[in-house]
């Protein structure tokens, strides 16, 4: 019963609370290293589920966690928030680069074969929102949430299958 309330039924991986738990906890013992909050999004998500029906979306879905994982370190997480929205914890980064690096790295898995699903000729792109912050900053699980939620609307603005990495002075 725990899993099913801490996992999301569809990816298995875990869901909105469990993240929001394991973010939580990591900014209450700081480190010296910053840490990245990554929000990623299915570009035109809805034309799949139209074009396609929402079996292959849901596939879809489950296909993007698993590009996803494969790039996450032994202590970063995955989660799945809902509809075709995800969300990266990244431990332990010493440089902005490396938040970057992760998101060309999925930009660049998106263009690979999507695990024998027939989706014809439709490219399949995300856009990104990045917060990076350190144990000096003082900040909560809600505000590296909402930050990243802020970015990725930013990277969809600037013309989807991107990222933009929030500042302080982003509206």
């Amino acid at each position: 019963m725990e899993h099913n309330a801490t996992h999301d039924y569809l990816t298995g991986l875990p869901n909105r609370r469990l993240f929001k738990s394991k973010l939580t906890e990591r900014l209450c013992h700081p480190s010296s290293d910053s840490l990245a909050v990554l929000m990623l999004d299915i570009d035109d998500f809805k034309s799949i589920n139209d074009t396609f029906g929402h079996d292959i979306g849901d596939a879809v879905i489950v296909e993007f966690g698993k590009k996803v994982s494969q790039y996450l370190g032994d202590n970063d997480i995955v989660a799945r928030l809902g509809g075709d929205e995800f969300i990266v914890l990244l431990y332990s980064i010493s440089y902005a680069e490396k938040a970057e690096q992760f998101a060309n790295n999925i930009k660049e898995v998106m263009k690979k074969p999507w695990g024998g699903l027939e989706i014809g000729n439709i490219d399949v792109t995300t856009s990104i929102g990045i917060t990076i912050t350190n144990s000096e900053d003082n900040k909560d699980a809600f505000q590296l949430m909402k930050q990243a939620d802020i970015a990725l609307y930013e990277a969809k603005n600037d013309g989807k299958n991107g990222f933009y990495i929030y500042q302080d002075d982003t509206v």
